[in-house]
């Protein structure tokens, strides 16, 4: 039997994530009021770098093209083993970038985001979510098919959409839903990519679900 591609089906019964659905909108007004304050600054363009070809052959390859792809951190600290979103790597861009500390960041958001930021603060806490981040993907933006960690399950939940904007995983696609999540294993079987042919900025509250904690609460096959 093959694996899925996407998990939201068993990932929604999950507290945190029916939390958040049922306050999807007092999110997407508190993300609104972050990206157009004073705040603004902690929204950066996503770094321009290589990843391994998820075929495991020939040279890396550009994450991603054209358009716009912005991120700024949820007010969730970052595992700080994690490549992307932990290590020495990021906190430097993010000092270049805009001159501040990313933990200085962390610690500022959650005040700014209070909805998302208290649903989650329990898991967080626990050592169980991580790795939070508010993603602006622009029209035209193409990111190429890539892994991440192995170790997570990554939940986004679609505050503004565009169904010109899809999400590949494996054979499957989806397009995000205001209100709704889909997820999928960052590091699992399957490659992952987006492409956005839209007219419409998808805006996205991304975070991750350690694997451990997540087949401690579900009973599912595969997972």
């Amino acid at each position: 039997m093959k694996e899925p591609a996407f998990w939201e089906d068993s990932i929604r019964n999950i507290p945190v994530c029916r939390n958040l659905i049922a306050n999807w909108q007092k999110i997407k007004e508190e993300v609104k009021t972050y990206s157009s304050g004073d705040n603004s600054i902690f929204f950066i363009k996503y770094p321009e770098i290589k990843v391994d070809n998820p075929d495991g052959e020939g040279p890396m390859v550009e994450l991603y093209n054209g358009g716009d792809w912005k991120i700024a951190t949820a007010g969730v600290r970052p595992d700080e083993t994690m490549r992307a979103w932990g290590g020495s790597f990021l906190q430097d861009y993010v000092k270049k970038k805009i001159g501040v500390d990313l933990n200085d960041a962390v610690a500022v958001v959650p005040s700014l985001l209070p909805t998302f930021n208290s649903i989650v603060k329990d898991l967080e806490n626990s050592g169980h979510l991580f790795n939070a981040f508010v993603s602006y993907v622009g029209p035209g933006t193409e990111i190429a098919p890539h892994k991440g960690d192995e170790r997570w399950m990554r939940v986004h939940l679609g505050l503004i959409a565009d169904p010109k904007c899809i999400m590949k995983v494996g054979d499957e696609t989806r397009t995000w839903v205001e209100g709704d999540i889909f997820a999928f294993k960052d590091g699992g079987p399957y490659s992952h990519s987006v492409s956005h042919s839209g007219e419409v900025t998808r805006v996205a509250l991304v975070f991750d679900l350690h694997l451990d904690y997540v087949r401690s609460v579900l009973d599912v096959p595969m997972l």
